[in-house]
Parts: C-alpha cells; structure tokens; sequence
C-alpha cells in the first residue's frame, strides 16, 4: 500500500521518498519518520487501502489547513466506500465513515473543538524600534552594533551575543521557500539541551512547541520581506514535551536582519529578554 505525505504547502510526496527526507533535512533513518511528519509538522498521509478503502492520518492540534484540504481534495474523486479517519492525541482514535462528506465533517468537528480548548496563549504587540534608542540594555547594544557593523554579519557579533546577550538568541536564514534554523544559543533555556543540540537544519516551525512555532516563524518571515527590525512584546504559553508541561513567559524580542557573506545572503537574529513584568492579556 502507498501512502502519500501532503505537505503544509498543498504538496503530495510519497511517505518513502528519499527527496521528502532530504528536502526536510531529515536523513536519518532511526525514527517514525510518518508519524513525525503527521504529529510534528501537521502533515496528511492518505494510504490507499483497497479497490474503495483510503486512510486518513493526521493530528487535530498540528494539522495544516493546506495539507488537509489538498488531502481532502486528492480523494474527492474516489469511488469510495470506506475512510478511516486516524489520529493522535492524548489517545489514538480510528473513526470509519462511507462518505467523504460524513469524514470531512467529522475532521472538522475535531480541529474546531482542539482550538476551541487549547489553553495556548500566542500574543504579542509589537513596539517601536525607536524605544531602544540612546537607552541602555542587551536589546539596545545589540541594536546598536547592528547600525555600527552597517547591518553585516561581522566577527565581533559572536563577543556580542556571548557577553552582552549571554546567548539567548535564535539565528535563522531562509533556504529555498522554508526558513531554516542556524544556531540556537546556549541561554534559550525554554526548550530542552538536547533539542538545541539537534536543532540545526531545522524549520522555524519545528520548535519542539510546533503551533508556537509556526507563529515565531510568521515574524521572523516579517522581518525576511521587509528587512527592517522587528520589536516585540511577548506573552506566551509554551507547551514542553520533554517534561509534559506547559509555561508561560514574557520578554521582549528584538530581531535583525544581517547581510552575511560575499554575496549579501540575509541571515535573521533574534534575541530576547526575559520580563516578568509583561502581561500583555490571554
């Protein structure tokens, strides 16, 4: 039986292609990789089971609209009887229906009650860059070195970033469509040593939260098309696997885009500091 991968941009892979693996940066072979492209990144599988049988495996809290809709869209025309309708939660539930239309709705009910539930808190207000200025703090000394080095990734950035930052920082860059990450600094202690330490190659979006994930990555695409600074105060709920709980944190993130190398490539830095004193509402 095939099963075909749907991407988040509507993309059909299938599950055993080395080319879905490299192109995720994702050679190694030592892991479910199906079950991380579903639970993980929102992916859809759709696995022709017979002459008129398809599964469905997807993640309510993870699932891209884009990816199920394709998903939705390849089967449509099937002359089926029988959708088995797979996912994973906090249990594993397989539901049968012998209509697209009874699954569709059934998919529906299950992401629309996920967000109407999830305690995730993602707010942000975004600030005047201006508010750095002639003012002192790691934020504003980074934003200085950024106009003194004339926005170029220089070799004093690394003293700037250990010393004055003490390596709380994000460096991103994009690579074909995706925004991938560079380094995670040692002093992002939101996420577990072990994740920093495989981090790199990885999209945005793959934090080890992957819904706040994908919104830390919509600003720092901000900042890609624009290439202007980025200021922002931040309030969020994180959700942590590795410890199976959930914190909530504020700090106020600065995040710049540097030319780096000969040819001018843009590479985002993000850093931040932590601040208590923030409630920017649930």
């Amino acid at each position: 039986m095939q099963t075909i991968v749907v991407d988040d941009h509507g993309r059909s892979w299938d599950a055993r292609s080395p080319a879905l693996r490299r192109f995720l940066r994702c050679p190694l072979p030592d892991f479910d990789f199906l079950t991380y492209l579903v639970d993980n990144l929102g992916f859809v599988a759709v696995t022709k089971t017979g002459p008129h049988g398809v599964r469905i495996q997807m993640r309510p809290e993870t699932v891209s609209q884009t990816s199920l809709a394709a998903a939705l869209y390849c089967i449509a025309d099937m002359e089926l009887r029988y959708i088995t309708i797979t996912h994973s939660g906090e249990t594993h539930v397989h539901r049968l229906f012998h209509s697209v239309a009874q699954a569709v709705a059934y998919m529906a009910e299950q992401i629309a009650g996920n967000y109407q539930h999830a305690p995730l808190t993602l707010v942000s207000r975004e600030r005047p860059v201006d508010l750095l200025a002639n003012t002192e703090g790691p934020l504003s000394s980074f934003l200085a070195h950024w106009i003194d080095c004339g926005h170029v990734y220089d070799a004093a950035l690394a003293s700037t970033l250990a010393q004055t930052l003490h390596q709380r920082f994000l460096e991103v860059e994009p690579t074909d469509d995706r925004l991938t990450i560079v380094d995670v600094g040692a002093g992002l202690e939101m996420f577990a040593p072990a994740w920093r330490q495989k981090a790199r190659g990885l999209r945005v979006e793959e934090l080890p939260d992957y819904d706040y994930g994908r919104w830390v990555e919509g600003m720092y695409r901000q900042v890609l098309d624009t290439d202007k600074p980025r200021l922002d105060d931040v309030n969020v709920t994180i959700r942590r696997p590795d410890r199976n709980d959930r914190i909530r944190i504020r700090y106020r993130r600065l995040i710049l885009p540097f030319k780096c190398g000969k040819h001018g490539a843009t590479r985002l830095l993000g850093t931040s500091v932590m601040d208590q004193t923030l409630d920017l509402g649930s």
